[in-house]
């Protein structure tokens, strides 16, 4: 398939240190495990290694997803498509022969492609850490504008006085109070939080018990992880514990141990979500911090409609306007 000939932008893998980081975090339990075997002895240092082999055995996948996406390049064409060279072979598509871009959002608020399917059937995906594939993200949008109608795209341009008022009415809105309270919220935790503390506190219980009949460094190594974990959730249990939610009709106030932030409705610029669930954990102020809620908190759902994200663009290597 013959892409533009007009000169491409090329890019590839990232592979800064926070390339190998997954395979740094499965390597960290059975090399726990690993030293745990060796200062056991007898049936337990069997068993411990039979563990360790087992719980290393997803390493050989991680690690040739990792190899063979290592020398991929990405050339994005700007009046076409793309093209994509992995191990030798170069895949090229055009702008029209995709049916629909899958993406993802980073936590800088970028959208970056993750995958094309094509119009003629089948799945394209991008290597993990590829550069570039924000670019590629807005050029297909950018595409996809100017195939619409120019009669839909193209709207009243506001004269200079409607620009003034808007200007006006957003300077009003910033300088707004925050209007009547609706409601004041505080940490509950739940079950789920406690049965989550009390399996990890099981578990380093163990671990422990383990210490104190097998003293060395191969059981203290196997108690780590867990004590650790029991502490830091205990912690945020505890230090959390007095977080409060003041929402009001314009906007909310959160108070925790380092103070209080305010923010307006027309400020949120992003938002985070819970991994697991549907709760909501976070909100960022425009132009300012992140506000984060504890666990448990409640009245978040209020919060709900209010949330929006603002998707910055990047700008093109040769300095051309977006048309969308």
């Amino acid at each position: 398939m013959m892409l533009p000939s007009r000169p491409g932008w090329s890019y590839r893998v990232d592979h800064r240190p926070g390339y190998f980081l997954p395979q740094l975090g499965l390597l960290l339990f059975p090399v726990c495990l690993g030293l745990g075997a060796a200062g056991s002895q007898g049936g337990e240092r069997v068993v411990l290694f039979v563990i360790a082999a087992v719980v290393t055995a997803p390493m050989g996948l991680v690690l040739w997803v990792t190899v063979r996406s290592f020398t991929d390049k990405l050339t994005i064409y700007p009046d076409g498509g793309f093209e994509y060279r992995r191990w030798g072979r170069v895949h090229a598509f055009r702008w029209d022969d995709i049916a629909q871009v899958t993406y993802a959002e980073t936590p800088d608020r970028r959208v970056v492609a993750t995958g094309v399917s094509l119009r003629a059937g089948g799945v394209f995906r991008f290597a993990r850490r590829m550069r570039g594939l924000d670019l590629l993200m807005q050029e297909h949008a950018d595409w996809m504008a100017v195939e619409q109608d120019d009669e839909e795209l193209e709207d009243e341009e506001p004269d200079d006085e409607a620009l003034e008022d808007e200007d006006q009415d957003a300077e009003d809105a910033s300088e707004q109070d925050l209007g009547p309270i609706e409601g004041t919220y505080r940490v509950r935790n739940g079950r789920t939080a406690f049965l989550v503390v009390a399996g990890v506190g099981c578990l380093s219980v163990l671990t422990l018990l383990f210490v104190i009949a097998v003293p060395g460094i191969g059981s203290l190594i196997c108690f780590a992880p867990f004590g650790l974990g029991t502490a830091v959730l205990v912690w945020r249990m505890v230090a959390d514990r007095n977080d409060e939610l003041t929402i009001y009709q314009n906007g909310f106030t959160y108070r925790d141990r380092k103070g209080t932030q305010q923010c307006l409705w027309e400020e949120i610029e992003d938002y985070r979500m819970a991994s697991a669930g549907d709760d909501l954990v976070g909100l960022k102020k425009m132009d300012g911090p992140w506000i984060n809620f504890a666990g448990g908190m409640t009245g978040t759902d209020q919060l709900k409609p209010h949330r929006q994200r603002v998707i910055p663009w990047v700008e093109r290597p040769d300095g051309r306007p977006w048309k969308s």
